[in-house]
């Protein structure tokens, strides 16, 4: 499996729409990696207009494995949680 880049969101859209240049560089810098945002579940349908991020987490507090790929489809967790 691809080595991951973790993105820590912000939490609202307006914190999403000024990462994407920077998600985007990211692609760009590191293409063989996957590219993983944690972010709030409400911002969840916009991540396929970014065209840079692989896989999102939704998770709260101490992140927990919540893993979607960003077509939405189930996918399996590196770890069982980030610490």
């Amino acid at each position: 499996m691809a080595p991951a880049l973790i993105v820590l969101r912000g939490l609202g859209l307006g914190d999403l729409l000024t990462a994407v240049p920077a998600l985007r560089a990211l692609r760009r810098a590191h293409p063989e990696h996957r590219i993983v945002l944690a972010m709030p579940a409400s911002l969840a349908g916009l991540v396929p207009l970014i065209d840079a991020v692989d896989e999102f987490s939704t998770g709260t507090g101490p992140i927990r494995a919540c893993w979607k790929s960003a077509s939405g489809k189930s996918s399996t967790p590196r770890a069982s949680c980030w610490r």
